[in-house]
């Protein structure tokens, strides 16, 4: 019988074309994108074209387009950013006790 992996919550496995498209960067082209070294300057061209192709994809601007580094990071700036940016209408966020801990500790 064929296993068949059913948790895409906690990982997903990649599609042949994002393996294809990320290779270099997981052989020769790794670098901390935040640094003024060759390394990193490579890498930030690949984070940049990466953000103007998801951005060309969703119909937005490139600066619209944040990456992440997991869920909790994305559910962390998702909810905060909406916190902060309407502050003024009240200091709570209503949700149920179902949420996944990632929703309930932000």
């Amino acid at each position: 019988m064929e296993a068949i992996y059913m948790d895409h919550n906690a990982t997903t496995p990649l599609w042949a074309e994002v393996l294809e498209t990320m290779l270099p960067y997981l052989k020769e082209g790794f670098g901390n994108a935040s640094s003024v070294h060759a390394f990193g300057r490579r890498a930030a061209m690949g984070i940049n074209e990466a953000r103007e192709k998801v951005a060309g994809a969703l119909g937005c601007r490139p600066e619209e387009v944040v990456f992440t580094g997991c869920g909790t990071e994305a559910d962390n700036l998702a909810i905060k950013g909406v916190a902060y940016a309407h502050c003024e209408r009240g200091d709570h966020i209503i949700t149920t006790r179902i949420e996944h801990h990632a929703v309930l500790h932000t």
